[in-house]
């Protein structure tokens, strides 16, 4: 038969990634002739047929029989970019959504309830919630105008090199890959030990509390036990994704149901409640306890439960590569698991302040809890008051367990797809190892790195809790910090240069509006990362103070160092289609450059 180009056929780089990707009933591919995928900006500005719904095209085979294939809107968006399907697309918008909702959590937030009580009472923990929810919804919708642009694996990385530009692109990526990818691996190891903080909780409880001779786990053994926990969520992520997708479905559902049973569990079960103008108008700050100077103070550490629980939903970002139609089902996933946890979970801390039995005991030294965790302090009076026993109080610190469970689970598909991005492009060391698929087209090495690195970063729980949470609380830091950056770039960027997806913004409040979201996102992350760092006891002291605020300091410190005296040689971020057609990098990122040795 004739070559492509002597049929009259143009072929692009974009067709060749297609064409290196696709086969048909053992017929290769061998000429892509243009249809509605073939259109430069998709078929218009939101994206095509459908507002996001698969395109189609017509191929050529080796046999020279022509056929119309339809290709997945956002498997079309990703050769645009200038990558091949490498993982597999088979996830669908549930699926999706259960991927944010598992990531962000149900009850992650609960265990600083007492953080919550100390520094403003149930107004505090009830009213400030949603000081928190509405910040974070403009981070939400920040993120979906993004990802609905750019539904890449590499998510905030890839994000942050497209948007930059090709002259401050590379170093953009190279920050925020970094802070994210160290970010969510170490953070697996936070949300795993808050898990088995919940199994401790429960395993003092049935053995006598902390006034009754109760068993408290040794530091060996939490870390034994994180580590255990890791390695068997990293075991479930090396499933085919689409099974993963449904595990994560099933967890969403299951946190949902617990949630609700909670809600109506506990009001039905306490004997006393406390009346709707103490939970809804009582403001108080502990002063005595946490030695915080003023109330304004104490405010900006009471809003830390919140913040800490409503964040991470940019998981379902990270497995774009993975998901179908996902420049439409992502941006929805984020919003609607963000919207759906913070109305559920606010009603279970609506229900845990009016459950309270004695307020005095929630911060009492002599309480089973030992004044150490006021939500099951709460649960115990709760179950104690009406039977005698606290076994009630053990079956929903179980429960509850669930969510950190699915939690681990997601972020280790998060993590692993960042490491997965950014070893294509040559941004980790041994990139030829993190970035191989198997048979299930699943990112195995990826998965292992991330686990891998997770479980070294708890080591220090071996020397106490203060070392562990300073690593922890830099990781957090350090992923805030990576959410901040293409927010600014696309503060900066003009909309005329902006490739919008099917979600976009200025479509619903106009050009000012979004730009006004932007800005709104970018104050609330910057604001968030400072609150991350600030003491929240007085007088400072070794044990209380928050290492997190010299931790990421260092951590950048290695990043900007590496940067300037080796990796700005080599390396040039994600591969970004547009800006190569246009030769808009500069010569040292063009394609003859030396990546660094160990980055191959």
């Amino acid at each position: 038969m004739a070559a492509p180009e002597a049929a009259g056929i143009v072929q692009t780089e974009e067709d060749e990634l297609f064409r290196e990707g696709c086969a048909f009933e053992g017929a290769a591919v061998v000429a892509l002739v243009k249809g509605d995928a073939g259109k430069p900006d998709g078929g218009g500005e939101g994206g095509g047929e459908g507002e996001g719904g698969a395109k189609t095209m017509e191929i050529m085979l080796d046999d020279g029989v022509l056929f119309t294939l339809e290709l997945d809107s956002g498997e079309k968006r990703l050769m645009e970019l200038g990558y091949k399907q490498d993982l597999q697309r088979s996830m669908n918008s549930f699926e999706l959504f259960s991927v944010a909702f598992c990531g962000v959590g149900m009850f992650l937030g609960i265990p600083y309830y007492g953080t919550a009580y100390l520094n403003g009472g149930p107004v505090c923990c009830v009213w400030f919630w949603w000081i928190t929810a509405f910040f974070a919804h403009l981070l939400a919708l920040s993120f979906a105008e993004i990802a609905s642009s750019f539904p890449t694996a590499g998510s905030l990385y890839f994000w942050a090199a497209a948007l930059a530009g090709p002259k401050y692109g590379p170093f953009a990526a190279w920050i925020t890959g970094w802070l994210e990818f160290v970010g969510v691996s170490v953070g697996v190891g936070g949300v795993a030990f808050g898990g088995i903080q919940q199994i401790m909780s429960l395993v003092l409880l049935a053995t006598g509390g902390m006034n009754g001779g109760g068993y408290d786990f040794p530091h060996y053994l939490q870390f034994l036990s994180c580590a255990a926990l890791i390695l068997i969520c990293a075991a479930i992520n090396i499933l085919p994704v689409k099974r993963v997708g449904q595990v994560l479905a099933v967890g969403a559902v299951l946190q949902i149901l617990v949630a609700v049973a909670f809600i109506i569990t506990l009001p039905a079960v306490a004997k006393t409640h406390q009346p709707a103008s103490w939970v809804f108008g009582h403001f108080e700050v502990q002063y005595a306890i946490t030695g915080i100077p003023n109330g304004a103070y104490a405010v900006v550490a009471g809003l830390l439960m919140s913040q800490y629980a409503l964040y991470a939903f940019d998981a379902a970002a990270h497995t774009s590569e993975e998901a179908k139609r996902s420049d439409v089902t992502t941006p929805f996933a984020m919003i609607a698991a963000l919207s759906l946890i913070s109305f559920v979970e606010w009603g279970v801390i609506v229900a845990l302040t009016f459950c309270i039995q004695d307020p005095a005991n929630l911060l009492a030294t002599d309480t089973v809890t030992g004044g150490e965790a006021a939500e099951v302090q709460i649960l115990w009076d709760v179950f104690y008051g009406r039977f005698g026993n606290g076994a009630g109080a053990c079956v929903f610190l179980g429960l509850f367990f669930t969510s950190f469970f699915f939690a681990t689970i997601t972020l280790i598909l998060a993590a692993a797809r960042v490491g997965y991005a950014l070893s294509r492009d040559h941004g980790l060391p041994l990139s030829f190892l993190w970035r191989q698929v198997n048979a299930h087209k699943v990112p195995v090495n990826a998965i292992a790195c991330t686990s891998a690195i997770a479980i070294i970063f708890l080591i220090p729980l071996l020397g106490g809790s203060v070392a562990y949470f300073a690593v922890t609380g830099m990781a957090t830091v350090g992923w805030f910090g990576a959410y901040g950056v293409p927010i600014f770039f696309r503060i900066i960027q003009s909309d005329r240069d902006f490739s919008p997806g099917p979600f976009y913004l200025p479509n619903y409040i106009g050009h000012f509006g979004g730009k006004c979201v932007h800005v709104l996102a970018l104050t609330y992350v910057v604001y968030t990362m400072v609150v991350f760092v600030i003491p929240t006891e007085y007088p400072v002291t070794a044990e209380n103070f928050n290492y997190a605020s010299v931790g990421i300091v260092v951590v950048m410190a290695i990043f900007l160092l590496w940067w300037v005296l080796d990796a700005h040689r080599w390396f040039k971020g994600p591969k970004i289609a547009k800006q190569e057609d246009e030769g808009a990098r500069a010569p040292e990122q063009q394609e003859n450059y030396q990546v660094g040795r160990w980055f191959q």
